[in-house]
């Protein structure tokens, strides 16, 4: 099947969407790191993921490099690669805690997971089914 040029239009605007995604989660870890403030304390970052193996590797790349407190990745059920590539990644990362919650409701994996953290204030990255592969 040969697509058209409304085909391609799409899969621009969804690769646009995923740079801005990970951009704006970038930016805002970012803006939640210390002042300077002995008594202020990083941010954690609370990444969902699921079903991404082919994509996440990037983002989340991009996500750490910007994470200064704890980085907790959350599997939700993914019947892909995507849980292998999380552990693969935290041992990396270092500072990374991966979470295979199965297919809990949004609302209960961002509770466990913030429950994992220490860090008084948590940015939460919903990366589950929005991602779009590039090229």
């Amino acid at each position: 099947m040969r697509e058209g040029p409304f085909f391609w239009g799409l899969l621009a605007l969804a690769a646009y969407g995923l740079v801005s995604a990970v951009a704006r989660a970038a930016e805002l870890i970012g803006r939640l790191r210390p002042s300077g403030d002995p008594a202020d304390e990083p941010a954690a970052c609370v990444v969902l993921v699921r079903d991404q193996a082919d994509r996440i590797e990037g983002a989340l790349d991009r996500i750490a490099r910007a994470a200064d407190g704890e980085l907790v990745l959350v599997d939700l059920g993914s019947r892909d690669e995507t849980a292998a590539i999380l552990n693969r990644l935290a041992c990396r990362y270092g500072h990374a805690l991966v979470l295979q919650l199965g297919h809990l409701t949004r609302q209960e994996a961002i509770a466990r997971a913030v429950a994992a953290t220490t860090a008084p204030r948590v940015v939460i990255v919903d990366l589950e089914g929005h991602l779009e592969k590039e090229g």
